[in-house]
């Protein structure tokens, strides 16, 4: 299955000359999400913003092609009439570096079982909260609020009408947050340290137990 991430972004609210480029815990944020895609067909788009993107993704062997820069959705939309696309794909944005293979493998498993056209992933505002960080626009999926994410499936053959949708909603330990503003990565940065250096358990090992002491 492919998986077009969209990496032509400027990042001028991140302050990086590059979005797709900044590093965060000494990373590129795309590096991330073509990670996450391990097992896939990965294609990154770039545009006349990202050059140095581009030249980072031939370097590591990653597939990439040439947007008008005209727009997220815009150019999505024209490269997948481009490439001619006859199935369906994984569309996602390069500035979501906490997507996770586990997570792509369920959204994936959830669409087939669906019978809808595409899919869409959100994120639940409490995990915003959860970060300390100011919630973007959300809307109700069923009974929560939550805030798309950028992670899609798309049908390549019928891109050019509106297509059915299964929304799914991502659990509150995914932390499917975009990273668009200095506040989003320092906020991401302490979540990837702590996940990647858990506290140790003082209390490991064998345990006394008082009760059994003489004179108890």
């Amino acid at each position: 299955m492919l998986a077009l991430i969209m990496a032509g972004g400027r990042g001028t609210r991140l302050g990086s000359n590059e979005k797709p480029l900044a590093l965060l815990n000494g990373r590129p944020l795309i590096s991330y999400v073509i990670d996450a895609f391990f097992g896939y067909e990965v294609l990154v788009a770039t545009s006349e913003n990202t050059p140095y993107t581009r030249n980072w993704c031939r370097a590591q062997g990653t597939e990439v092609v040439c947007s008008e820069g005209e727009g997220y959705c815009e150019d999505l939309f024209t490269i997948v009439r481009e490439i001619e696309e006859k199935a369906p794909l994984f569309t996602v944005s390069s500035d979501l570096p906490t997507v996770s293979g586990a997570l792509i493998g369920e959204v994936r498993s959830s669409f087939g079982c669906s019978g809808q056209e595409s899919c869409s992933v959100w994120t639940p505002v409490s995990v915003y909260d959860r970060l300390g960080l100011r919630k973007p626009d959300s809307y109700n999926i069923g009974h929560v609020k939550a805030v798309a994410s950028g992670l899609n499936i798309i049908d390549g053959r019928i891109i050019d009408r509106v297509q059915t949708e299964l929304q799914y909603l991502s659990k509150e330990q995914d932390f499917l947050v975009n990273l668009n503003t200095p506040e989003e990565h320092a906020a991401l940065e302490r979540w990837l340290h702590d996940r990647e250096n858990p506290p140790k358990n003082i209390l490991s090992g064998p345990v006394r137990n008082d009760k059994s002491m003489k004179g108890q």
